[in-house]
């Protein structure tokens, strides 16, 4: 959900940190800027997530959808493994769930859990 709170609705992308601890630390700083930007901002602060979940005795189905411009998740998928502080969280949902469906340009994904 957080991705879809900063990425989606508040549009705030975070670039490469640089190969140095100074590069790094602008441009962590420059991203929770941008961040405190958008939450003073009625027309990105007021958008919403929605999360909804569904279980049975056998799965656990939770969607979430967000209100931003969505993004290019096949070219996401496509990436080779993240190494940063970011980027990873696609990854990490296609290792843990049964089933990822990402739907509506980007912006909402479902996922299926097991038992």
């Amino acid at each position: 959900m957080l991705r879809g709170a900063i990425h989606g609705n508040l549009e705030v992308s975070f670039n490469d940190c640089g190969k140095d601890w100074e590069s790094a630390v602008a441009q962590f700083s420059a991203y929770y800027d941008a961040i405190e930007e958008r939450l003073n901002d009625r027309c990105f602060a007021d958008r919403r997530i929605e999360c909804a979940a569904r279980w049975d005795d056998d799965q656990i189905e939770v969607s979430i959808c967000d209100h931003g411009q969505g993004f290019d998740f096949l070219f996401q998928t496509k990436k080779p493994s993240a190494r940063g502080a970011f980027g990873r969280g696609l990854q990490i949902i296609n290792a843990v769930a049964n089933s990822v469906e990402i739907s509506q340009g980007g912006r909402r994904i479902t996922m299926i859990f097991t038992r």
